[in-house]
């Protein structure tokens, strides 16, 4: 993406495999969606690097706090002042942002976004942004029943 005055280029990536660990999370098909039940998102997995635009130099603005492949839903304020996203954790979807101008992300939400169907966060202004939340009296997912249902195949040898 590259903002409309040409001052800030971010790049998003996706890495070629997912690890092992991704591909082992437990995940509903809801129609037609795949949703991870622990951290209320889809299993969209980006790399994210945001440069200064026109510089021969390809440094990054800023280091992130966090391991980069766990970021996804990336988007900018209306004035490219702003780059917001979400960072997934084991159980849920923190929103982060980033001030383009001073290079420092910071944390707005605990692990509580949803990102079920949709995206979890609109822009509403340059300062705000209106959120899904999981609610706080969620109960837990049902245990599947490890006996299997029906009546037992027979097979004469």
């Amino acid at each position: 993406m590259i903002s409309p005055d040409h001052q800030w280029l971010v790049e998003l990536d996706q890495p070629l495999l997912p690890s092992i660990a991704e591909l082992a999370e437990p995940e509903v098909a809801v129609a037609g969606f795949r949703i991870n039940q622990k951290s209320m998102g889809r299993p969209a997995i980006l790399v994210i690097e945001v440069f200064k635009y026109g510089h021969s130099e390809r440094t990054p603005l800023s280091r992130f706090p966090f391991p980069m492949t766990r970021i996804s839903v990336t988007s900018s304020g209306p004035q490219w002042k702003k780059l917001a996203f979400t960072l997934t954790k084991p159980y849920g979807l923190e929103l982060w942002i980033l001030d383009l101008a001073e290079g420092i992300p910071r944390q707005l939400t605990d692990a509580t976004l949803n990102a079920a169907y949709g995206v979890p966060y609109r822009w509403q202004s340059n300062e705000a942004l209106l959120c899904k939340f999981v609610p706080a009296d969620r109960g837990h997912p049902p245990i599947q029943s490890p006996v299997p249902t029906g009546y037992p195949l027979f097979r004469k040898i």
